[in-house]
């Protein structure tokens, strides 16, 4: 998701001019149609990431109904089946809470376009700093229940020693992934909320 903070180039230019309070010079240097390909450019790297994070999640699911149908214990069988449906649910948020508002009209004024352009950072930055909730939470059964079942197995073994070191191990790896990732995503939020007052106030 990290990616969105990526947005396109010379905003902060066009704060200034958002700012300014004179209705007869506002905007007068600026090329809607430089602002509408800016635009369609952030537009663009938002359906390259709906895209890329809906195809990770069918691939996902699909590995969550294959432990489920290939587990040996009630725990391995929960995991997957919950992995398949966290996967189900982050796509699905992806596709419909994630996907470009539609543009204004060709003929909208200037301002009325760089007041949708700040809307959709806010949108966007909104959905990353959630990323904790709908990103993140839905694995956390899965990933529960799936190294219960592996530590549960380590644990009827003659030389558990190892078995329970590697799942605690492989855990806490899972863990620091997540946090990470809940990391990485409120960064990119920041500095779409940066881009945001930018346009308002012309600072970098």
């Amino acid at each position: 998701m990290s990616d969105l903070s990526n947005g396109p180039d010379g905003w902060d230019a066009l704060g200034a001019e958002w700012r300014r309070d004179e209705p007869s010079s506002s905007f007068a240097d600026v090329d809607p149609a430089v602002i509408r390909a800016r635009a369609e450019s952030f537009a663009r790297s938002i359906r390259w990431r709906n895209a890329r994070e809906v195809a990770v999640g069918v691939a996902v699911a699909l590995g969550g109904v294959g432990i489920a149908v290939r587990a040996s214990s009630s725990f391995g069988w929960f995991g997957g089946v919950a992995m398949a449906v966290g996967a189900l649910v982050v796509s699905a948020t992806v596709a419909l809470r994630g996907r470009n508002a539609s543009p204004p009209p060709p003929d909208a004024p200037t301002r009325d376009v760089i007041a949708f352009e700040r809307a959709e950072l806010g949108r966007q930055a909104r959905l990353l700093e959630r990323v904790w909730l709908w990103y993140l939470a839905p694995f956390v059964p899965s990933i529960v229940a799936i190294y219960a079942g592996s530590l549960r197995a380590a644990f009827a073994k003659p030389d558990r020693t190892g078995g329970i070191v590697l799942s605690v191990l492989l855990f806490g790896v899972t863990v620091a992934f997540f946090v990470l990732v809940g990391w990485w995503n409120a960064r990119a939020a920041r500095e779409l909320r940066r881009r945001m007052k930018a346009l308002e106030e012309g600072s970098s």
